[in-house]
């Protein structure tokens, strides 16, 4: 009796349905960036407003203060545009560009080619790998009194410190995008016996193309540094010579105009960077679309 009855328990039990299943407790991870709509939005309002909020500080602090050397934004903003009447500005911003246009063209016309070849070549990488690692190590700026000696004093000079700035960058960045390309997707390529041409074109360029697209952005926004940092060091010409020269003659809404204008160029050149880069790849230069 007691064996029947047990097993007639068991197969009750058995042919019991199923109870809920059992809800696990969520893991604790990193937190998403999938913030609810309303916090976008303000998220957006807030940065759209931050700036004209610090100009009405910045209004109403050099008011305040009554000094020659802190203008107020409307005082700038007069000053740039009578720059931009007078004619004083346009061709000085041209003097500017031209250096930053040259260097920053070459550093990507020399930088790109050599990045993949130190990224696809372990024994490229070991022989000259170390002078682009030491350039990366050395504050250009350092550099610019050999430029001086070497060039002189005219547009190649400053073109070439431009090139300095975004060179070493470019190579790193493209080095490290070239070295990264998925190995199973040219395994699984090289499976189809592709021609070294097809490999290329059809995997590895591809695999590439966010690296090049952060690599013309860092060109662009460094070029912008080196453009200024030249003017002002080695000859004053273009936008550096307008700021240094008034900055003798203690006018100093002119020299803060100066420097916005190069301010608002850099942000320019850094919008086109990041558009070229997310035409280029869209994924980001990390997979992430940033």
């Amino acid at each position: 009796m007691t064996a029947t009855s047990s097993i007639s328990s068991r197969s009750s039990t058995a042919s019991q349905p199923p109870g809920p299943p059992r809800t696990r407790r969520p893991r604790r991870g990193p937190a998403r960036d999938d913030a609810p709509q309303g916090t976008t939005r303000a998220a957006k309002v807030l940065r759209i407003a931050s700036p004209f909020v610090l100009l009405v500080i910045w209004q109403i602090a050099a008011q305040t203060s009554d000094s020659i050397l802190f203008p107020t934004p409307i005082a700038i903003a007069t000053a740039a545009w009578d720059m931009t009447v007078s004619g004083e500005l346009g061709p000085a911003l041209w003097r500017s560009n031209q250096a930053l246009l040259i260097g920053t063209s070459t550093a990507l016309a020399v930088g790109v080619p050599i990045g993949i070849a130190l990224g696809r070549s372990s024994l490229l990488n070991r022989i000259f790998g170390v002078y682009i690692d030491i350039d990366l190590a050395t504050p250009t700026i350092a550099l610019i009194p050999i430029v001086i000696i070497v060039f002189g004093l005219g547009l190649t000079a400053r073109s070439v410190v431009v090139f300095l700035f975004a060179f070493a960058l470019v190579v790193s960045l493209v080095r490290t995008g070239a070295r990264t390309v998925d190995a199973n997707l040219i395994d699984m390529a090289t499976a189809f016996a592709p021609t070294r041409w097809q490999l290329w074109v059809k995997v590895i360029l591809p695999g590439l193309l966010p690296a090049l697209g952060g690599a013309f952005r860092v060109a662009v926004s460094r070029g912008v540094v080196g453009m200024v940092i030249v003017e002002l060091t080695l000859t004053t010409v273009g936008i550096g010579g307008l700021v240094m020269e008034a900055r003798s003659f203690f006018r100093a809404d002119v020299v803060y105009a100066g420097v916005a204008v190069v301010v608002a160029e850099g942000l320019l050149l850094m919008a086109l960077g990041r558009w070229v880069e997310r035409r280029i790849a869209p994924q980001g230069l990390y997979g992430t679309g940033d």
